[in-house]
């Protein structure tokens, strides 16, 4: 009589949940990040953009500004560009 063996193996291999990596760009230096929804704020910490700079997405030679309370779900290939804060009082 054969004992059943436990297939664990095959999840060790091919763990589930795993974030596929893309790559995007911050300032035209290439990131690899995974692909997901992050707050605006913790996708800055990533690219390492100051918490103070503005962050804002190139798409179609058009500048979308992203802002810290919002979240944005990267897909890959997409391109940055961070800068210091424009707006303040004086």
């Amino acid at each position: 009589m054969q004992q059943a063996t436990p297939k664990t193996e095959h999840h060790e291999q091919h763990p589930v949940n795993k974030p596929r990596l893309v790559e995007v760009k911050i300032d035209g230096d290439p990131r690899e990040i995974a692909a997901e929804t992050y707050q605006v704020s913790a996708l800055k910490n990533l690219l390492g953009v100051p918490l103070d700079y503005e962050l804002e997405l190139v798409k179609g030679g058009k500048f979308h500004p992203l802002v810290d309370g919002d979240t944005y779900k990267v897909h890959g290939h997409e391109e940055f560009l961070s800068h210091v804060s424009c707006g303040g009082s004086s």
